[in-house]
């Protein structure tokens, strides 16, 4: 029962800590509504250059991830965040681990159609999908907080998953599904056009950033603790 109480305690603490730098680092969120805009130029832009347009649009995927995920750990390094150099910095920060890592589950996705292709289709492709989901649940942040090679990340995700997944998961689901409701819901208000998409895109911003910025801060305390250490800090706490 004290472990779970310890456990509750770092969600709290973590939440609490997540809603103090949300409201330091607004730039941050309405990054995530910019760089969606920005790639959806890219893509239109990008259209009638085949393969080469696919490419420039991969490209600008990974780079936008890259300063994403720059901000973020920004935002959870020093309160703040600068939309402007900081964002630019990330552009190319993380992009060799964000490009690195996008190849390799496109040879793996490329595996799976092959063996789908022989029987079994969308078991497998579900098993994958599973699989991905699961496993490769903690890559963003380990990304910005410990950044190495592809292979070096997939294997430190999955012992993290292992260790931890039953602390990391039912609250960042529920954080997710949280912001997916609210998002939801105020897409159902009466509003002009131009007024429900602009609202859409700040509250889909606001809400990515939000539920980022609890991963980050758990993410952070799951993996510097471990069962063990939350239960002495909770005990000490008093």
């Amino acid at each position: 029962m004290e472990h779970l109480l310890a456990t509750l305690w770092v969600y709290r603490r973590c939440l609490g800590r997540a809603a103090s730098l949300f409201g330091r680092t607004l730039p941050a969120a309405a990054a995530v509504a910019l760089y969606a805009a920005a790639l959806g130029v890219v893509q239109r832009l990008a259209l009638p250059l085949g393969m080469a347009g696919g490419l420039v649009v991969t490209l600008a995927a990974c780079a936008l991830a890259s300063s994403y995920l720059y901000l973020v750990g920004q935002a959870l390094r020093l309160g703040r965040v600068n939309l402007v150099a900081d964002g630019r910095r990330g552009l190319t920060a993380h992009l060799a681990e964000v490009v690195n890592l996008g190849f390799l589950l496109w040879v793996a996705s490329f595996a799976v159609r092959l063996l789908a292709a022989q029987g079994g289709g969308p078991a497998l492709r579900l098993g994958f999908a599973v699989v991905v989901f699961v496993v490769g649940n903690v890559l963003p942040e380990l990304v910005y907080q410990r950044p190495a090679g592809a292979a070096a990340l997939v294997a430190e995700s999955y012992r993290f998953v292992v260790s931890e997944g039953l602390a990391w998961f039912p609250p960042t689901l529920a954080a997710a599904a949280a912001g997916y409701l609210v998002v939801a819901a105020a897409g159902r208000l009466p509003l002009p056009y131009p007024v429900a998409e602009l609202l859409r895109l700040a509250l889909w911003g606001g809400a990515v950033h939000a539920v980022m910025l609890f991963r980050g801060c758990l993410f952070a305390e799951l993996s510097a603790t471990g069962a063990r250490g939350r239960l002495f800090r909770y005990r000490a706490r008093r």
